[in-house]
């Protein structure tokens, strides 16, 4: 499919108008290569006529004018039409263009339109007709324009076919509006601050076309110009029509504020504000971040928040009871889970950020009368002994309500259930520990870690048990986590052996690197596998747990060039403007993953700030900037630094969710749902559209799970990232 961004986005004037200044907008259309959808068919596109077992029309996978998805007309009886849904017209639009490219074959005519529709949406104000197109031709661009009409406010572009015969095949539509008002000038930073030691790069993007140059000062908080030069190219993200320009700034110094003024292609902006100084992100950031956690909390009161809650978890399968109380509500639903590995996770980071980070934890905490991160981890471990099983050793899986009950309860969590145990609405225990549940591992890894902290020999003996309940072979299954779980019960019992098994756990990890090929350096599911092993979570994890053992152990297994070619491969997977790692789907790198419509998918910062602890891991071993400069673009994403200028890190930086997917948000005081220190998913893809980002900023509704709702891998990782630095 072609790129659809402008080579160059600048302004227009239309002679005898009486208009001037005038941009196009961005596509309108979000499927607009038909690459979304079944063979008969597509999402995003609406069939308003021609349905019928006698037509012949369907959604091609490779006729498409590069290869890919074309929509496909044949034999066609009546009228035929295919239209995209309503979209509103820019602000300022005084004119709209609607165009596609049409291959055909001995084809009846072919004709587009633009519907312009008043406010309501409900009468057509006037529409636009393409003159037809028929006969044999190779790829032709169809098009129609037209003056916005006055009383219209939306537009459904439409392609129009009757009593067709022969073949037509109809790819890359675009619709677009000339406006008045000018693009954005978007001044992209990390809200928090920067470090001294490294350049501060900030991020200019815009749909106007920035590559060519421009200019930037930096200005203190009184207005004060400190600094100024020139923005240097940042390339292109063709599929979101977007130009990026970058301004690096060196020698501030640390203290007070600053924003950044951009000035190229006729446009101005302006950065948020943010510091510079030593060490600011983990004096800023890791107390907020483990504080989520404590209002997380179930099982107990949350002064100001909620009563206790969940007292009565939870129902065995067999109808007794088992006190599975305590532990997090998972994310912004009140479920538990166990299965993904999660509250686990957050065990081991809370515990890891106190070994590193405590004293400013810890200050943090009294601030704010919370518990400080120690105790929060062992809040959340004494859950976990709760879910060990007694005979196995595994633990059980998901305390979970259930889609259908827990996706319609919107209260505060103490309405959920009566509180009482052995009653009706006692929630189910889920997920029997039984052979091939290998979850155990990050169990075992986060209470030997903490045990040792607390030098609690209970969470010891569990971690030890934990880690044995499974095979071999199920520990291989989840071999980063054996691997830490090895080098922390090493830690706590030196005396028993462990080190060697770390050993071999290291090995079998080298031996699943990429070797050649495309994806070079990653790390396979398997040894010999040509695709890395990766998802929207744990990206990293393998390169994390080899730098950890080189860390203890030294370079025994030839780690130090694993890890080298691990930076090369996630230097590859980030080479966009934004520095961000991508993820491989269908063999692919894609920005955001995409989902059939319909299915459950959320947005992936646990990836980026998972990547961030693996980089920022490797490069205390390495020695080596460049993995701490990949891993510092991680955390710039999620803390501003992105399309949205968003900070992602509720109570942080400038520009926070306006509202957050959490159920939280029904506790009076709390409508925003937003909990201190709370990372949320982040940015998505517009599904079903191309790999373009999304990001709910409604106001006045729930918002988006997939984008808004916070989750604890997110807060676990951040802080694994961040206090390793």
């Amino acid at each position: 499919m072609r790129s659809l961004l402008p080579s160059v986005l600048s302004l227009t004037v239309l002679a005898n108008s009486g208009w001037a200044a005038l941009w196009p907008s961005e596509n309108l259309i979000d499927n607009y290569g038909f690459e979304m959808g079944k063979a008969s068919k597509v999402t995003k596109w609406y069939l308003t006529s021609g349905e019928g077992a006698k037509n012949e029309y369907s959604f091609e996978p490779s006729a498409g004018k590069d290869g890919s998805r074309a929509l496909k007309l044949g034999k066609i009886e009546g009228d035929f039409t295919l239209e995209t849904g309503y979209r509103r017209l820019p602000p300022g639009s005084k004119s709209a263009s609607f165009e596609v490219h049409v291959k055909l074959i001995d084809s009846s005519p072919v004709h587009i339109r633009i519907h312009w529709f008043s406010e309501t949406g409900g009468s057509i104000v006037a529409t636009s007709r393409s003159e037809p197109i028929s006969g044999s031709r190779d790829w032709t661009r169809l098009a129609v324009t037209g003056d916005v009409p006055p009383g219209a406010n939306w537009i459904r572009c439409a392609i129009r076919a009757s009593d067709h015969s022969g073949v037509a095949f109809v790819d890359d539509a675009c619709a677009r509006t000339m406006t008045d008002v000018p693009p954005p000038l978007d001044v992209l930073c990390n809200q928090v601050g920067y470090a001294p030691s490294m350049p501060v790069k900030i991020l200019v993007q815009s749909r106007a076309d920035v590559t060519g140059g421009g200019t930037f000062r930096v200005i203190d908080a009184s207005g004060k110009e400190v600094r100024r030069g020139k923005l240097s190219s940042a390339g292109s993200i063709p599929v979101w029509e977007k130009h990026y320009a970058v301004a690096t700034v060196t020698g501030l110094p640390s203290a007070g504020g600053y924003r950044v003024e951009a000035r190229a292609a006729g446009l101005t902006g302006t950065s948020y504000l943010f510091s510079v100084g030593a060490d600011i992100l983990r004096r800023k950031t890791v107390g907020p971040a483990a504080e989520f956690y404590y209002y997380q909390r179930c099982g107990c009161e949350v002064p100001g928040w909620h009563k206790a809650c969940h007292m009565d978890d939870a129902r065995l399968p067999d109808g007794t009871h088992k006190d599975v109380t305590g532990a997090w509500h998972d994310a912004g639903d009140y479920n538990k889970y166990n299965s993904c590995g999660f509250a686990a996770l957050s065990v081991y980071a809370l515990a890891y950020a106190h070994e590193r980070a405590g004293k400013i934890m810890d200050e943090h905490a009294r601030s704010k009368g919370v518990p400080s991160a120690l105790k929060e981890a062992a809040w959340g471990a004494d859950w976990l002994l709760k879910m060990q099983d007694e005979a196995t050793g595994r633990l059980w899986g998901n305390v979970y309500m259930g889609r259908k009950k827990t996706a319609l309860f919107w209260a505060p969590p103490e309405y959920e259930t009566d509180n009482k145990p052995g009653t009706a609405d006692d929630r189910p225990l889920l997920g029997r520990p039984k052979e091939g549940n290998h979850r155990n591992q990050g169990a075992a890894a986060a209470l030997a870690l903490l045990g040792r902290l607390t030098k609690n020999e209970r969470y010891v003996q569990a971690a030890k048990r934990f880690y044995h309940a499974v095979t071999d072979a199920e520990r291989n299954g989840e071999l980063p986590f054996a691997l830490i779980a090895c080098l922390e019960l090493e830690k706590a019992l030196p005396s028993a052996g462990y080190a060697a098994e770390a050993k071999t756990h290291a090995q079998r990890l080298l031996d699943r690197q990429i070797q050649s090929g495309r994806y070079m350096g990653g790390f396979a599911h398997a040894p010999g596998g040509k695709t890395p092993n990766m998802g929207c979570t744990y990206l990293g994890l393998e390169a994390a747990a080899l730098s950890l053992y080189a860390l203890a152990h030294g370079d025994d297994l030839g780690i130090r060039k694993a890890l080298m070619d691990y930076l090369s491969f996630s230097r590859r997977l980030a080479d966009n403007p934004f520095k961000i790692s991508k993820l491989v789907q269908g063999g692919e790198p894609v920005f955001f993953l995409s989902v059939p419509w319909g299915t459950h998918h959320v947005a992936q910062n646990t990836m980026y700030l998972m990547q961030a602890w693996a980089l920022t891991c490797a490069w205390k071993f390495v020695k080596d900037d460049d993995f701490l400069s990949l891993a510092t673009k991680q955390l710039d994403w999620v803390l501003g630094r992105n399309p949205f200028a968003l900070c992602m890190m509720e109570g942080q930086g400038t520009f926070n969710p306006p509202v957050y997917h959490h159920r939280y948000f029904t506790i009076p005081g709390h409508h925003r749902g937003a909990v201190p220190g709370a990372v949320c998913n982040g940015i998505a893809r517009r599904q079903p559209a191309p790999d373009k980002p999304l990001f709910d900023m409604r106001t006045n509704t729930i918002p988006q799970f997939e984008t808004n709702e916070p989750w604890l891998p997110h807060n676990a990782t951040y802080l694994l990232a961040v206090s390793s630095r």
